[in-house]
């Protein structure tokens, strides 16, 4: 956990000083994390097209055109299913929006059990109070406009596209 920081600091920033630390994020090899609009396209990171339609609710009734907007609405997708996993879980467990006054180390597990709850939760069963996929969509406040002016990594982007061509051939031969 990184704390510390004065004032506010960009995500991107926040991120790349958790990367570099001796204690820094680790991605397991292998792996990947979509980041969102903010981030660039890095190392283990894979942000979605600029300039392209993302948000699900531009896609409502009209069909992706190209690759770039195919991709962009997977990632967007599951963006918006890991955000409704925390709007969720935030909800579901008041102690997680409180001011905390309880120990690092406490918060830490406080925040670790109540994702062992919600995750128990959806596999049993479901849950009334988790909201539909399209109605966090609408209620989304995302904005483009103050991404993060770093350098896209080629071998990332590459990695975007070879996902991307993955997409499209699964789509293809499933009719689509």
């Amino acid at each position: 956990m990184f704390i510390g920081w004065e004032g506010s600091a960009h995500n991107a920033v926040v991120l790349k000083n958790a990367l570099e630390r001796s204690y820094s994020l680790r991605v397991p090899t292998g792996k990947y994390y979509l980041a969102d609009g903010n981030y660039s396209t890095r190392n283990s990171f894979i942000s979605p097209y600029r300039a392209t339609r993302y948000h699900l609710k531009e896609f409502s009734s009209i069909q992706p055109i190209n690759s770039n907007e195919l991709f962009n609405l997977c990632h967007s997708s599951l963006h918006t299913t890991v955000k409704r996993a925390f709007t969720f879980s935030r909800n579901r467990f008041s102690i997680i929006k409180c001011e905390p006054y309880f120990p690092l180390q406490t918060q830490v597990e406080i925040v670790l059990v109540c994702y062992i709850l919600h995750n128990w939760i959806v596999t049993e069963g479901g849950d009334n109070f988790i909201q539909p996929e399209n109605e966090c969509a609408r209620r989304s406040r995302c904005r483009r406009g103050d991404q993060a002016a770093v350098d896209d990594s080629r071998e990332w982007l590459d990695k975007r596209e070879e996902i991307v061509q993955f997409i499209r051939t699964r789509m293809q031969n499933d009719g689509y």
